[in-house]
């Protein structure tokens, strides 16, 4: 399946146990976009209310970029995840590098998203993820990665014509739900956090797509490794392998890093902070007031 066991701190017997148990469970996992799981807990709606629909010719692009978009439409069509459409709503597609090299198509939803209704539904406080991280004294942690999650997950019918993008080829609407919407991190936040229920905050975190396993040793933790998979299978969701880490003592999350010591962040998320010159104007001081270190943050953010 492609899963990198190298960062696991595991004697050959457990990497044994642990490889069976992803092996009984291959079920949750998707190699590639064709073996992506569809949900059938929840549909996400896009709510405009009364307002026109926003229409916008596509942007100009290279003949190399029109290649590339056309083997993505090729393979999206053919799994399901969009169709043809002839929607009076009309938004422009990109091309996006993602930071692993590979490319992404993107539409630029931001008009749609100005007459969209946002949800109250909001995602976990971060502060509350990683105070729980710290109360819970786990020694072994596992990451997982949903593959392609949003894909996973179905529209509403009389939500997908909103969706619509025009190409150099004609126009399309997604069937499943696209990246760049106003909601979608919190619509799938709540799909997950119905997914792994009595799992949430007691053996598992999850934040949209990315899920962090902890347990206190190895043994319970492929009991709970078990338990997430049971429920990943049962909603009909896939996971992917590669961006998967096993059984670690270290694991990232969420920008910082995880052990069984404690909370630190992660120093590929400071390079660039300190790597940062001087600032001359302005403009470049405020920005550069966003960041900052706090120690004992879980203490001080705690109500009084």
């Amino acid at each position: 399946m492609g899963i990198d066991l190298t960062k696991s701190d595991l004697s050959e017997t457990q990497k044994y146990q642990l490889l069976t148990l992803l092996g009984q469970y291959r079920q949750a996992f998707a190699k590639d976009i064709t073996e992506l799981g569809c949900t059938k807990i929840g549909k996400h709606i896009i709510d405009t209310g009364d307002a026109n629909p926003v229409r916008q010719f596509p942007y100009r692009t290279t003949p190399k970029t029109k290649e590339e978009i056309n083997t993505h439409l090729d393979e999206m069509e053919e799994q399901g995840i969009i169709r043809k459409s002839m929607s009076p709503w009309s938004s422009p597609i990109l091309l996006v590098a993602k930071p692993n090299g590979e490319k992404r198509v993107c539409v630029d939803y931001r008009k749609l998203n100005r007459l969209t209704k946002i949800y109250t539904q909001s995602l976990p406080n971060l502060s509350d993820v990683l105070d729980t991280l710290g109360e819970k004294q786990a020694q072994t942690y596992s990451v997982c990665d949903m593959r392609q999650g949003f894909w996973q997950l179905e529209l509403d019918e009389q939500s997908k014509e909103k969706t619509a993008f025009m190409t150099h080829r004609g126009q399309y609407e997604f069937n499943r739900l696209p990246y760049g919407l106003a909601n979608s991190p919190a619509t799938f936040n709540m799909i997950m956090n119905e997914v792994i229920r009595d799992l949430n905050w007691k053996s598992a975190l999850v934040y949209v797509d990315d899920i962090l396993i902890y347990s206190k040793n190895f043994e319970e933790h492929l009991c709970h490794l078990a338990a997430l998979f049971d429920k990943l299978i049962e909603a009909n969701l896939k996971l992917k392998p590669s961006k998967c880490q096993f059984a670690c003592k270290e694991v990232q999350y969420l920008g910082h890093i995880i052990t069984k010591e404690g909370i630190a962040v992660d120093p590929e998320k400071t390079t660039s902070v300190h790597s940062f010159a001087a600032p001359k104007m302005l403009k470049k001081y405020v920005c550069s007031l966003d960041y900052a270190i706090i120690t004992g943050s879980s203490y001080t953010t705690i109500p009084k």
